[in-house]
């Protein structure tokens, strides 16, 4: 009979689907790519043509606003598009927008 290579008792295939998950959930992206999928419900109508995601850099959002007006607007937002990223995606690890001008 042949030795085995794991002595101790084997995890059972779900504890070890669950261990990956949870895994794949607590590690950062450089991008939360499922913000892309929700933006159109983040933005109130009138700022989807002005304000677009340049990227998340650590636990940050940087937003580009198109013009000067429409950056002001979108600061006056910033807690309602938090709550609403965290709404739509509580595992996120974004904790504040930040808004710059092209």
């Amino acid at each position: 009979m042949e030795e085995r290579i794991c002595k101790e008792n084997p995890i059972s295939s779900k504890d070890l689907v669950e261990i990956y998950l949870k895994t794949l959930l607590n590690k950062k992206k450089p991008i939360d790519y499922k913000i892309y999928e929700i933006w159109d419900l983040i933005l109130q109508d009138n700022l989807k043509k002005h304000i677009k995601i340049k990227e998340v850099k650590d636990d940050v959002l940087i937003l580009i606003a198109d013009h000067p007006a429409w950056l002001q607007k979108a600061n006056m937002s910033k807690n309602t598009i938090l709550s609403k990223i965290k709404k739509e995606i509580p595992y996120t690890n974004i904790k504040s927008v930040h808004i710059i001008c092209r």
